[in-house]
């Protein structure tokens, strides 16, 4: 029996190296394994290609990325996109610190604040975003002279267009609040998005319109302070220049002021500050001027003023209107309803089929129907309650129904040989220029007073833009129990199976291929 060995023998002729590699590289598993590395490393270049294209789009349009926070904290609300996309003027925001003091702050309001002051150039490449040191630029402040840099409200920004500009202070970009125990402060939420907007509108506002507030007539209690804040804040965010005056001094009212504003006074004006007043809507015959007069809500003895608006065909006299039309009325007061509008600012109303929402108000009587007329009205079923009333429990409403409407607000107009008009308007309602009542979506408040001050100055349509305040309290997106269940159901057990279940139908194929 002979046995042959597979051991090679001497004389049998050794293969090269290079030719077993070139052997092993033409097989069937080499060019398997090949196939799958080259794949590997495209799937993987993709991969980080999509990545770097996704952040340069996100870079690019704000409106991919993803804010997990339930309030959506760290975007622009669509109000703001839809005024800062139409801004066709050239902006600039100047942040007064270092970028990386907002960007890589430990504190989410400052980083909350760097992003969004980045998307404003994200949606409009014309508003530019800069960080300016005042360390490092001693002189930047030379370039705005009108602001006032001693101020206790330190500038946080100053944001201009061409020859205006107007400084943002450092508490009106955040909520700071103090703890009344420890004296410590902190900022519990952010403003930065209502300020920029803010200083946008108003330095790129082609139409500006100087509005004058009378100061001084708040008496010890200062209602005049506190009530016309509204006011001033709707007007301020309308585009008006606004400026505070002491009548009857030796200060002039402002030049080109189209609008003085007297709100809620304890005190009477003087005899100077009156003819003041009859000067300036007279405007030496040329008219074209306005006054605006929302008497306190209480017994006064203010002769001056009086007499001043009986000259213009009207008075206010003492008590609140009620209202028992239950159609207009609020269910839980009746001193509380919807005023019925008058024909002089209705037309140009966007939605008139709104009422303006009126409390407490002071019956303002018509003492010349050929200079005055009413504005805001109650029903024919209402009446007045006298100041001096002792007991509003017992008073006989329906005995004291008027039987004709009541106004709420009147309009004394005179006007020269050319049609050119100046108004006195006293407004008998306090609380409907309130800034609640202006913040009420389900009323015409805000909208009818705006309306009537640009038709009163000739400024016209103005843009505003509804924004709310954002907290410093992060909500993270929430599931409940049952949707948490599913989404584990989906990641631990049906998509680990499913690629299971893949591979082995895979492994068999190519096993019996």
């Amino acid at each position: 029996m002979r046995y042959f060995s597979k051991k090679k023998t001497s004389d049998e002729p050794k293969i090269p190296l290079k030719q077993k590699m070139g052997k092993a590289l033409k097989s069937r598993a080499a060019k398997r394994g090949t196939l799958a590395l080259v794949l590997t490393l495209v799937f993987v270049a993709l991969i980080v290609l999509l990545n770097v294209v996704m952040i340069m789009l996100a870079e690019r349009y704000p409106a991919l990325n993803l804010d997990l926070t339930a309030n959506q904290i760290y975007e622009l609300q669509a109000p703001t996109i839809e005024y800062i996309k139409g801004v066709g003027d050239d902006v600039t925001v100047n942040v007064l610190a270092e970028e990386d003091l907002f960007k890589n702050a430990t504190d989410p309001m400052y980083s909350q604040c760097w992003r969004l002051l980045k998307q404003f150039n994200q949606y409009n490449e014309k508003i530019k975003i800069k960080y300016i040191s005042l360390t490092e630029n001693p002189t930047f402040q030379t370039n705005y002279p009108n602001i006032n840099w001693d101020s206790t409200n330190t500038p946080a920004a100053i944001v201009e267009s061409g020859e205006d500009y107007t400084a943002i202070g450092f508490a009106d970009f955040f909520t700071i609040e103090q703890d009344s125990y420890t004296g410590s402060t902190s900022i519990t939420g952010s403003n930065v998005e209502q300020s920029v907007t803010k200083a946008i509108l108003n330095v790129t506002d082609k139409n500006k319109v100087k509005v004058a507030f009378a100061v001084g007539l708040g008496g010890s209690t200062d209602m005049e302070a506190y009530y016309s804040q509204g006011i001033r804040n709707l007007l301020a965010d309308s585009g008006y220049e606004i400026e505070d005056v002491t009548l009857g001094t030796s200060q002039a009212l402002p030049e080109g002021c189209k609008l003085v504003i007297i709100c809620l006074p304890a005190v009477d004006i003087t005899l100077e500050a009156k003819e003041q007043l009859s000067t300036y809507l007279e405007n030496n015959g040329n008219y074209g001027t306005s006054l605006l007069y929302i008497p306190a809500p209480e017994p006064l003895e203010l002769p001056n003023l009086e007499s001043l608006t009986e000259s213009w065909g009207m008075k206010p006299t003492e008590g609140y209107i009620y209202e028992l039309d239950e159609t207009k009325s609020n269910p839980l007061t009746f001193f509380r309803f919807a005023a019925d509008y008058g024909t002089l600012f209705k037309d140009t109303l966007k939605n008139s089929g709104v009422a303006v929402d009126v409390y407490q108000a002071m019956p303002i009587e018509i003492t010349d129907e050929t200079l005055a007329q009413p504005l805001l009205t109650s029903s024919e079923r209402s009446g007045v309650i006298p100041f001096t009333a002792e007991d509003t429990e017992s008073f006989d409403y329906e005995g004291n129904v008027a039987g004709s409407p009541l106004n709420v607000a009147v309009a004394g107009i005179k006007q020269n040989e050319n049609g050119v008009k100046s108004h006195l308007i006293t407004w008998g309602s306090y609380y409907s220029v309130s800034q609640s009542a202006f913040e009420d979506a389900s009323n015409n408040n805000k909208e009818y007073f705006l309306n009537m001050c640009n038709t009163l100055t000739g400024k016209g349509d103005t843009v505003t833009v509804d924004i709310t305040s954002k907290s410093s309290a992060i909500e993270y997106i929430t599931v409940d129990a049952a949707s948490g269940n599913a989404v584990r159901l989906i990641f631990m057990w049906i998509i680990p199976l499913a690629v299971l279940a893949i591979a082995l139908v895979v492994y068999f194929v190519r096993r019996h291929k």
